[in-house]
């Protein structure tokens, strides 16, 4: 039952790779696939919660998170791909209702995560999948603002993790995220540009890059990836701070708020300018071509309309990227995009927009941007 589930899954994700339109007896076939991963992944874990020492939850039929206790690490495994492929295929497909593949993930990696050795075959295929989890959790918790699902590597001012650390970078990106205003440009300027949090890079010992790139390619990539990080801060304080005025009508002006914080006010385009800069400077091909569209959607929707240039190198470098990898999750960015910049342009509210007088309150379909 597990490989027949596993392949259901990775058919159903393989049709979403394509950059053609699905004709409605693909759909159909999809949605028959879909449908029944879905019902053997119920399977799995119903069997689980009828085993002596598991229960479930009578009172409404979902399954809880004692129905995982007793998995086997195979069968652990079989969900967690399962899974994944399910984020996966919504991720590329458009859709941005993620949070139920997230909460299922973090309930068996963080339950599992002790329990394989990173040594062994089923280890390196737990941590390479956990990643994937991480990776998109902290996409979900930027975009949306909301503090990630995973708390195994959480730090705090009291408790920092060290500057060596993998999950030093995750780890202040999800501080932001959650509303944290103790994070500071200098904590972002202190990373190191370790980058094995993400999944491409997870299960190396050095970054694949490392031996075939000029260090002026890795040098602004870190440097891009930290530009973001710092447009991602100023952003997440200045709703913040719109927050607090409207609940409380404390410092209401943003530059005191700022200078409260040992930060100049934003100027959040011209550093967007300077990531597009950063991101020219990385050749198309480059290694890092699969760790760019984070930045990309951090900074770029907040290119406004006197950086034409700008834009238009996104969308040239977007379109690089869905040739490379043949993903038509790359054309729903650029399609974002073009709808963030007209209402950044117009600076009026369209569907889920809202605009405020210190910017946009982004709408959902802003965790495509990763």
């Amino acid at each position: 039952m597990a490989d027949s589930l596993v392949m259901d899954a990775l058919l159903v994700l393989s049709s979403a790779q394509t950059t053609q339109t699905r004709d409605p007896l693909e759909e159909r076939e999809v949605l028959r696939l879909r449908q029944r991963a879905l019902v053997g992944v119920r399977t799995l874990l119903s069997e689980n919660a009828a085993a002596p020492g598991s229960k479930a939850s009578h009172s409404t039929g979902a399954i809880t998170i004692h129905a995982i206790h007793h998995l086997a690490p195979r069968t652990v495994l079989t969900l967690l791909t399962t899974a994944v492929m399910f984020l996966l295929f919504d991720k590329i497909s458009g859709e941005t209702t993620w949070k139920p593949h997230i909460d299922f993930l973090g309930q068996l990696c963080e339950h599992f995560f002790h329990q394989f050795d990173p040594t062994a075959a089923d280890g390196q295929a737990f941590q390479f999948l956990y990643y994937i989890f991480l990776y998109n959790d902290l996409v979900r918790a930027t975009s949306l603002r909301t503090p990630t699902v995973s708390t195994i590597h959480d730090a705090s001012p009291s408790a920092p993790l060290r500057r060596t650390s993998r999950f030093y970078f995750r780890n202040l990106i999800a501080r932001i995220s959650s509303g944290d205003l103790s994070v500071s440009e200098t904590d972002i300027e202190a990373w190191d540009g370790n980058m094995h949090w993400l999944p491409s890079y997870s299960l190396t010992a050095t970054t694949p890059a490392d031996d075939i790139v000029e260090p002026t390619e890795r040098a602004s990539f870190t440097q891009l990836y930290k530009m973001a990080a710092r447009i991602h801060l100023y952003e997440r304080r200045s709703i913040t701070l719109a927050s607090q005025g409207a609940a409380n009508a404390i410092e209401p002006n943003i530059s005191v708020f700022l200078s409260n914080h040992s930060a100049d006010p934003p100027k959040i385009a011209p550093l967007a300018a300077q990531a597009i800069s950063l991101l020219h400077a990385i050749p198309a091909g480059s290694p890092f071509d699969n760790a760019l569209l984070w930045p990309i959607g951090i900074a770029a929707r907040h290119l406004d309309a006197s950086q034409p240039l700008e834009r238009g190198a996104v969308l040239h470098r977007l379109q690089d990227l869905e040739r490379r990898f043949g993903m038509r999750h790359f054309l729903r960015v650029r399609e974002v995009l073009a709808e963030e910049w007209f209402v950044r342009d117009a600076g009026v509210g369209v569907g889920r927009r809202v605009w405020r007088g210190m910017g946009m309150v982004l709408g959902s379909r802003m965790i495509l941007l990763g």
